[in-house]
């Protein structure tokens, strides 16, 4: 890049930055407090949003907060003081600056100061609570090895939010990268029946059933952007693509239904890499789902209203309401309040809408300090009783260790029963173990007993032969040629070694072997062995025949076909953007701006 060209560039983005710093300095001297009222209970029916039981117009607006609960379950929880106070609202990207929620001992100061703050701008709705791996982490190790301190935190939460007025929209964890946290079990999230599956089921349900009974929640927002371009591209892609998302979106609806009155979403980004700006696409991302609510996020500059109400009329024809969980305007940075597209939703009988960022609220960003008004102090939480953290492990396949180590919430007596012979249950590390010899299921029964109560975890034990693990695929590429390929169950994790016969006396340790055959049936045989050195075997019966094949046509690549995609052009722009940034750094270090 010329230095002229870098110039203006730099030029370019210095203009841009102090726009909005003009438009984010703003210092009012006091703040008053947010009036002490209740807020209603809010369920769906059809298109409706009804509060207390009543059809509402309510707009539900507000703003996203990624990360104040996880400071507060590391500052709380973990003793992490460095980051007291710190949320993504009020010290975010969007403020340049820390400002209040300033560091306060308890929970509830913390949360008092919080919501009154929220309160302050006028905001009745914040989508709070994890959206990337490292925020599901800490939400869920809180739950598993503290839960009584981590849902002491949420009652906290619950309670100030209601006091001063706030619905909460709460978000139980999130990828925008790959892999997702895997909620310390095996496998993989995006995959029904994994043992990682199982566990964050298992999270969001104990959740859903212990803040039941609190008006402040709105509605649960199950999971934020599994469809992220990151993860679309390194796992959606490849293993089903838009119609697995779906039957993994539906998967969730099942498992969770009936668990809570309270409604429930699924925050997607709904138009990027994965989704397109079309109706068949809003449906598989959302649409098509069990969730009471539907839910997209939206960024840019298009000032289109098309783009906010034909979704908006998608889902009516669905018959249900749509939340834009994160708007934003992105063609200047720091991202600001999407004007234009918060009307274009009211206008079009939209109700919910949270925008990723405060910046273009009036009085937005305050530095002062917040009203130390403070509500009836809220009940103690007494904690939860008996019961069992861990999730069983219900998979085990013939020849292999089966492993299930038992967690309690509390100290307890644990006894074991079971009809599979071959189990064995050691009381000093709580484990059920044993290698299965033969297929079937076998029913397991774990009981726990403390002073106070005695509760059982009983659960069926699917035993499978390990040649079923293993399948092969062969793909035509050429007239009798083959590539070869295979899958393995998700309890299969590191393959080290690949072994084919290719059945016409060939054989290869390649992983993807390419192989031409003569016209002819042919027997091909596969061993994988994983890094325990576990072998697993697998066969396919191949008909080669030439007459069948036709004359082989190349399939045409994509470089240059069609026109940009919008997410295209959104790169190319951030690309300029960091340039420019950085020539103006280099210009500045070497004095000739």
């Amino acid at each position: 890049m010329s230095t002229n060209l870098t110039k203006l560039v730099a030029v370019l983005s210095i203009f841009s930055l102090l726009g909005m710093g003009a438009l984010l300095v703003t210092s009012p001297t006091t703040m008053a407090a947010s009036p002490s009222h209740d807020i209603g209970r809010v369920t769906v029916s059809g298109t409706d949003i009804l509060i207390d039981n009543v059809k509402t117009d309510q707009q539900f607006f507000g703003v996203v907060d990624s990360t104040a609960l996880a400071f507060a379950i590391d500052n709380y929880i973990n003793g992490n003081k460095a980051v007291a106070g710190w949320t993504s609202v009020f010290n975010g990207p969007d403020t340049g600056a820390r400002m209040p929620v300033t560091p306060n001992d308890t929970p509830d100061e913390f949360w008092n100061q919080y919501f009154a703050q929220m309160a302050s701008y006028g905001y009745n709705l914040v989508r709070i609570g994890p959206h990337d791996y490292w925020g599901t982490e800490l939400s869920y190790n809180a739950w598993n090895n503290h839960q009584d301190q981590f849902y002491d935190l949420l009652h906290s939460m619950c309670y100030y939010a209601q006091y001063h007025g706030v619905w909460l929209s709460f978000s139980m964890g999130g990828s925008q990268q790959y892999p997702a946290f895997h909620f310390n079990g095996g496998g993989d999230v995006f995959v029904p029946g994994s043992q990682a599956f199982n566990n964050y089921i298992t999270y969001v349900k104990d959740i859903m059933v212990e803040l039941e009974d609190w008006d402040s929640i709105a509605m649960y927002d199950v999971f934020n952007e599994p469809d992220h371009n990151v993860v679309h591209s390194a796992f959606w892609n490849s293993n089903g693509g838009k119609q697995a998302f779906n039957d993994w979106a539906n998967a969730i609806a099942d498992e969770t239904a009936g668990v809570s009155t309270h409604p429930r979403n699924m925050g997607v980004a709904g138009f990027g890499n994965m989704f397109g700006m079309n109706q068949e696409d809003f449906n598989l991302a959302t649409g098509d789902t069990g969730f009471e609510i539907l839910h997209r996020h939206y960024y840019g500059s298009n000032t289109d209203p098309y783009n906010f109400e034909a979704p908006e009329q998608w889902a009516d024809e669905i018959g249900k309401p749509l939340m834009w969980g994160e708007l934003a305007r992105n063609d200047v940075y720091p991202i600001v309040r999407y004007d234009f597209a918060e009307q274009a939703i009211w206008n079009a009988g939209g109700q919910l809408i949270t925008s990723m960022v405060a910046s273009g609220t009036p009085g937005y960003p305050y530095y002062g300090g917040v009203s130390s008004d403070a509500p009836v102090p809220r009940p103690a939480f007494t904690g939860k009783g008996l019961e069992f953290n861990s999730v069983p492990i219900t998979e085990a396949t013939v020849g292999h260790k089966y492993e299930y180590a038992v967690e309690t919430s509390g100290d307890a007596a644990v006894s074991f029963s079971s009809e599979a012979s071959f189990l064995e249950f050691d009381e000093e590390t709580m484990t059920v173990t044993g290698v299965p010899d033969t297929q079937g299921e076998y029913d397991v029964t774990i009981t726990a007993s403390d002073d106070v109560s005695t509760v059982e975890q009983s659960y069926t034990l699917s035993v499978i032969d390990s040649n079923e693990l293993v399948s092969i695929t062969a793909t035509r590429t050429g007239d009798r040629t083959f590539a070869l390929d295979f899958t393995t169950d998700m309890s299969i994790e590191n393959v080290s070694e690949v072994k084919w016969n290719l059945g016409d006396g060939n054989t290869s340790k390649l992983r993807s072997p390419v192989h031409t055959y003569a016209d002819g049936e042919y027997n091909i045989e596969l061993t994988v062995i994983d890094d325990e050195g576990k072998s697993y075997n697998a066969s396919k019966m191949l008909d080669v025949s030439s007459k069948d094949s036709g004359a082989y046509v190349p399939t045409a690549g994509a470089i240059g076909a069609g026109p940009l995609n919008p997410a295209v052009i959104a790169a190319i722009l951030l690309y300029g953007i960091v340039i420019g940034l950085f020539g103006y750094v280099e210009l500045k270090k070497r004095d000739r701006f």
